[in-house]
């Protein structure tokens, strides 16, 4: 048998090797896996909430009336500008009062004479010098004219008309030296604070609704402002054609931001606070078969089914079941990895 020179059995050989390379490159790479994907992580998060629900309302005042004229008369003074805010007791016009004082006047005269009659009938009456019914006329002359003295000065009163109570004034309606007869419209009077929001309440939170529950209401007129106040009346019955209860709450106005009539987005508070778990919004991969997050164990992705509460401030989500908070979690990159993936944590968001 002819033996092969050495030198062509290397070249064989060589040869081989270098059709073999690609193949056993493969192979190792596919026993490794795919390479580690990077991302970022969050740990949940502990915070205090406390559950609420969200209504629409409108703003009222406490008191609001039309001031009225009480004497028919000409406007002699206006004590008040349009939009200004008053105290209790505070002229706001004087209607003109000379007939009446003339008046007044006369009956006080009238009653000074009948009273020193009574005092003169009184004194014969003890001597027998009058009858009995004719003290009685004096006495009742004496009231009759008392009466009429009353009367004049409830009158006079009237002619100077003050606030009922505290808050601002409205466009005035009257001018200078206008004849304004009784009942006329003079001003409108608001109680501004605090103010008053009406809403209504779904009857299934019927049981967690009291006195002194906590509201907060935003208006577009302040959208980054927020509101405090709390219940103080609820009606006495449910609304059978919408099934909610009408309830009242009050609201701090001192600056007089909160004008009645004003659409108001309402929020009430349910229960007591609790503590609860959050995560970020973006941690979530929304699945008709169940939500879930990756966790980031031993640098693998694992896949974890959660269970979603409310949507609260900052898009954080409530996670009622499913994670702890040493949990770590990922936030960015769980759109290129899956369920045992390789990772490299490359930031935490916490």
């Amino acid at each position: 048998m002819r033996r092969c020179h050495p030198f062509f059995v290397m070249c064989i050989m060589g040869m081989m090797c270098v059709f073999a390379a690609p193949y056993a490159f493969a192979a190792k790479k596919s026993s490794d896996g795919p390479p580690p994907a990077f991302v970022a992580v969050t740990n949940p998060v502990k915070t205090t909430w406390q559950d609420s629900i969200a209504m629409t309302g409108s703003l009222a005042s406490f008191n609001g009336i039309t001031v009225k004229a009480e004497a028919a008369g000409r406007i002699t003074h206006i004590y008040f500008s349009s939009g200004q805010m008053v105290k209790k007791g505070d002229l706001i016009i004087e209607i003109f009062p000379d007939i009446i004082k003339a008046q007044l006047k006369q009956a006080e005269a009238q009653l000074a004479l009948s009273k020193t009659n009574y005092k003169r009938f009184a004194e014969l009456l003890k001597k027998g010098f009058v009858t009995q019914a004719e003290f009685d006329s004096a006495t009742a002359t004496l009231e009759s004219n008392q009466a009429i003295v009353d009367q004049f000065k409830a009158q006079l009163s009237q002619t100077l008309i003050k606030a009922p109570f505290s808050g601002k004034i409205g466009l005035k309606l009257i001018s200078l030296g206008d004849y304004v007869n009784i009942g006329q419209n003079i001003v409108q009077l608001e109680a501004l604070d605090p103010i008053e929001v009406d809403f209504s309440v779904p009857e299934i939170y019927m049981s967690q609704i009291k006195v002194g529950t906590k509201v907060s209401l935003k208006i577009s007129a302040y959208p980054k402002e927020t509101f405090d106040g709390a219940i103080y009346a609820i009606n006495a019955s449910v609304d059978a054609s919408t099934r909610t209860l009408d309830v009242r709450a009050s609201i701090p106005n001192p600056d007089s931001k909160l004008l009645p009539g004003t659409f108001a987005e309402v929020s009430m508070s349910l229960g007591d606070p609790m503590t609860v778990l959050t995560i970020p919004q973006t941690t979530i991969v929304y699945d008709p078969q169940g939500n879930y997050v990756y966790r980031v164990i031993n640098n693998h992705a694992v896949k974890t089914v959660i269970t979603l509460g409310k949507k609260i401030a900052d898009n954080q989500i409530i996670i009622p079941q499913g994670l702890s908070p040493n949990d770590v979690v990922i936030t960015e990159g769980q759109i290129k990895i899956g369920d045992g993936a390789p990772v490299i944590i490359i930031g935490n968001t916490h």
